[in-house]
């Protein structure tokens, strides 16, 4: 599931009165809608989980929350590569934590624990993603403020 939320074609890129102008190439919000539940193992053909994806953009705001919740444990170098600034680190409460202190337990118990654990996974494979895009592109067309 994405959607479209920007981008058109440089002859096609003319200031409308109602719309605003983004030329360049698409930007694309991907929407998730629970998927992620359905197996805890990692998301399967999306543009973030594919290996050799070519989804390198991501919010800066949201890539620090992320360093945020991961593990405290993670090595150093896994944290440097994203290459945010030094006060941007693990808050000790990780995204698995996070969830089970905040969600209901009817839904943790629909959900089950391995699936909290496998977001987890995910959030740190993420952060991989990120950091293999960081190695290949400038730092502001990764990082969108």
């Amino acid at each position: 599931n994405n959607y479209v939320v920007g981008g058109c074609k440089a002859k096609r890129c003319k200031n409308k009165a109602n719309n605003i102008p983004h030329p360049g190439p698409p930007d694309f919000l991907y929407l998730d809608h629970g998927m992620a539940f359905l197996h805890p193992g990692p998301p399967r053909d999306t543009p973030v989980s594919k290996r050799n994806g070519q989804h390198c953009f991501y919010w800066k705001p949201a890539v620090e929350r992320f360093v945020q919740l991961a593990d405290p444990n993670l090595p150093q170098e896994e944290l440097d590569c994203l290459k945010l600034p030094e006060h941007v680190r693990p808050q000790g409460l990780t995204l698995e934590q996070w969830m089970q202190d905040t969600y209901p337990s009817h839904i943790k118990s629909v959900l089950g624990q391995s699936n909290l654990h496998g977001c987890q996974s995910r959030l740190h494979d993420l952060l991989h993603k990120i950091c293999k895009c960081l190695a290949e592109w400038p730092l502001d067309v990764v990082y969108r403020s």
